[in-house]
């Protein structure tokens, strides 16, 4: 039995949409006398098959080709610090400059969820 945490974990998904799982009931937890959550491993497994992991990319900026040292020092610095992830993107260009390929690389890697406003 796993408690929500490890879920969440295995998953790479938040505790609050952990939450919206149960709740839309693609996944059903044991309720302990305590009314703490349990799950099943089966059951996470077989979520694990719906559910995509999240991918963790770093990215990396400096505005000058004459900052290119502090650039490795910045990617450096983050694959040190990140346990697990899965890509590298680095950019040279100002931070104004929306038009950068990494940054252009990087939100076209970003699911699009659309909301309907409140009220």
């Amino acid at each position: 039995m796993l408690k929500p945490k490890e879920v969440c974990q295995k998953l790479g998904i938040s505790y609050r949409t952990l939450q919206s799982y149960v709740k839309k009931g693609y996944i059903q937890p044991v309720i302990l006398q305590s009314g703490k959550w349990r799950f099943r491993e089966e059951d996470v497994e077989r979520l694990m098959g719906i559910v995509r992991k999240r991918k963790v990319i770093l990215y990396a900026r400096v505005s000058s080709n004459t900052q290119k040292d502090d650039l490795v020092n910045q990617v450096k610095y983050l694959e040190e610090n990140v346990k697990e992830y899965d890509q590298v993107i680095t950019d040279v260009g100002s931070g104004l400059n929306v038009k950068r390929k990494g940054f252009l690389k990087l939100l076209r890697m970003c699911p699009v969820t659309l909301m309907k406003p409140k009220g």
